[in-house]
């Protein structure tokens, strides 16, 4: 596996300007639009995708097996992680599952932090970001830069200041045309997208409560090994460390909140609070975390989110919303209205399916000229999420802090 010296990012799409970091206001961003005409950005069918995998563990090489699927010619010709054992396990496991689909040869491989770079000078067409959380900002704004359509894992940055440069890049990328799906795979699950319809066609009346509770295990970890330095384990284990995966509640409830959000018709909250978490302590190990916040809406809706990582968990996972009319099991995808049999969309739950869907709307986008972006809404819940997590820490936190100006509701292709 070669290690090249540093270059610099370059591509082929030389008429595309290099994306602004400065933040934006999220209102300024918008989907669904059409692309102008620009030379050599979209494929006629059967033409080559070359993709590129930033992030080469486990849900990014998901997300490589899902884009191959989604589109017979895409080609998995770049691979950069900070790990060579993860890109050898991520090839390994391509090879195996789409053959000739996967041309990475070893001199496409790149590992350490400046692997990004050297993935995208190759002048790849897509970029699949699926590194860990604190990269994103930076991954993102360097990916729009060499012109690459994206798919861009959850969240969107750890903190305000990286939300706000990915939305910032946002605009540069809408202003280019490219395509940018995220990792929010509900958005595109079709029963999801039925139950969504049915809500906010008012089948349980107007929305007064939600709860969403996840009581889960201690996260995965990888256990230590001969010649790893401390800094390498932290990062190998990034999910268990805030400065990389900024919280369980921001990383792992982010999925729910958005959900949630969704609801309540891509409203933001206007105001965060803490509240007692359950009379349960919190193990002590690695990963643990217990926070509880309630989010309160214009018009009076609640939201209560209580996400708690321990070792002695009780794995269990719901979100309710409660109407004035009737209430919706949302992870069941089941509406309960008093005196009525209940009901469930016509598709079954779609499971790993939903992965699949963001994947074929980000290579559908690519073929059809169309921009598919849920861009907005990944910036939106990510903060949502960090003003809950800040409101852990013991205070009231207004939407004002984390974001001047509320983004406008905005609809995905």
């Amino acid at each position: 596996m070669l290690r090249p010296s540093p270059i610099a990012v370059s591509s082929r799409r030389t008429f595309l300007a290099a994306a602004t970091a400065a933040p934006v206001a999220l209102a300024s961003l918008s989907v669904a639009a059409p692309f102008s005409a620009l030379a050599g950005g979209f494929f006629s069918g059967g033409e080559r995708i070359r993709v590129g995998l930033i992030g080469a563990g486990g849900r990014g090489t998901g997300a490589a097996l899902q884009a191959a699927v989604a589109d017979r010619a895409v080609e998995i010709v770049a691979i950069g992680d900070l790990f060579a054992d993860r890109i050898a396990s991520s090839v390994s496991l391509l090879r195996r599952e789409i053959g000739s689909q996967l041309a990475c040869p070893a001199e496409q491989r790149w590992i350490g932090p400046d692997a990004y770079r050297h993935v995208l000078a190759t002048g790849v067409d897509v970029v699949l970001l699926a590194a860990p959380p604190h990269t994103r900002s930076q991954h993102l704004a360097a990916a729009v830069a060499a012109g690459c359509h994206v798919y861009c894992e959850t969240p969107a940055a750890i903190d305000i200041a990286g939300t706000h440069a990915v939305a910032a890049t946002l605009a540069q990328a809408e202003r280019n045309g490219l395509v940018v799906v995220s990792g929010l795979c509900q958005r595109r699950n079709e029963p999801t997208v039925e139950l969504m319809g049915r809500i906010h066609a008012g089948a349980v009346g107007d929305v007064r409560h939600l709860s969403l509770v996840a009581d889960l295990g201690l996260p995965w970890q990888i256990p230590a090994q001969a010649g790893w330095a401390a800094e390498e384990w932290r990062q190998r284990n990034w999910i268990s460390h805030p400065e990389y995966s900024g919280g369980q509640f921001v990383e792992q409830h982010i999925h729910s909140l958005d959900r949630a959000l969704w609801a309540l018709g891509d409203a933001v909250p206007l105001m965060a609070v803490a509240r007692a978490a359950s009379p349960r302590g919190t193990a002590g190990s690695i990963g643990s975390e217990e926070t509880c916040v309630e989010y309160t809406f214009a018009g009076g809706a609640t939201l209560l989110a209580s996400c708690r990582r321990s070792d002695d968990s009780r794995h269990h996972n719901s979100e309710l919303l409660v109407g004035s009319r009737g209430s919706v099991d949302l992870r069941r995808h089941l509406i309960q209205i008093k005196g009525q049999a209940g009901w469930h969309p016509s598709g079954a739950p779609a499971g790993g399916q939903m992965y699949q869907a963001s994947l074929d709307a980000l290579l559908r986008g690519v073929r059809s000229g169309r921009q598919a972006t849920d861009g907005p809404r990944l910036v939106q819940s990510t903060l949502a999420a960090i003003m809950g997590r800040m409101a852990a820490g013991g205070r009231p936190v207004a939407w004002t802090e984390v974001c001047p100006q509320t983004p406008r509701s905005t609809q995905t292709v």
